[in-house]
């Protein structure tokens, strides 16, 4: 599948994320512990299910999926949910990582997060997960990983050509068997509309992203 898109992305890292384009990408790669579905509630995703929270608010504790590779192979444990919340101070992450006192593992598939105070959305907080092989929290705007993430995702980056596409292809390590169904996918930056519509005439691509009402009367003569 190729999908034509109308920016090209300035880095796949969440954590240094600034337009919508980045996070959408990004997404084909890395996943949290919860997202939020269609129906636009909160579901467990690297999670068995949503946290318990204490009664006074300030202990969350997540129950970690069993089994979970990351596309480089290594297991996803406790430990890349501390990592997550260090990054993201590091970076211009959630500002509700800094309500985190600290993250205790008493084992590799139980993540206590304790805020120093009660922090309202929290279920919003990891949505990703970045792994420890990621690189130093430090150096976290020159990581390798901006443009070839480390994810439990469906997809991990085969290739970015700049200024011409990105292509994808299956995570071997992906949790769920089959899947993704694709063989493989691509995401072509398109300087335009007019021209993402031409390609999507010729098929070249088969989606384009962000198109408009405006456009409808177009794409209809393109069934033509």
């Amino acid at each position: 599948l190729t999908i034509g898109v109308l920016q090209e992305p300035g880095t796949l890292n969440p954590l240094l994320a600034s337009l919508p384009i980045e996070n959408t990408i990004s997404a084909l790669t890395v996943e949290g512990l919860v997202e939020v579905d269609a129906d636009g509630q909160y579901v467990p995703v690297l999670a068995e299910e949503l946290p318990a929270i204490s009664e006074d608010g300030l202990t969350v504790t997540y129950q970690l999926k069993q089994g979970v590779k990351f596309s480089n192979g290594d297991a996803f444990t406790c430990a890349d949910v501390q990592f997550t919340r260090d990054a993201a101070l590091s970076g211009a992450g959630d500002p509700g990582y800094r309500a985190i006192d600290s993250i205790d593992c008493p084992d590799d598939h139980t993540a206590i997060v304790k805020f120093a105070e009660t922090y309202a959305p929290y279920l919003r907080l990891f949505s990703f997960i970045i792994p420890q092989a990621a690189g130093d929290p430090a150096a976290l705007e020159t990581w390798e990983y901006n443009r070839a993430p480390i994810g439990a995702g469906p997809w991990r980056v085969k290739e970015w050509q700049a200024g011409q596409a990105i292509t994808f292809e299956k995570n071997p390590n992906y949790r769920q068997a089959g899947k993704p169904y694709l063989d493989g996918l691509t995401i072509k930056f398109v300087p335009d509309t007019a021209t993402g519509l031409q390609l999507l005439g010729s098929g070249e691509i088969d989606v384009m992203w962000g198109l408009a009402e405006t456009d409808i009367a177009q794409l209809k003569g393109l069934e033509s």
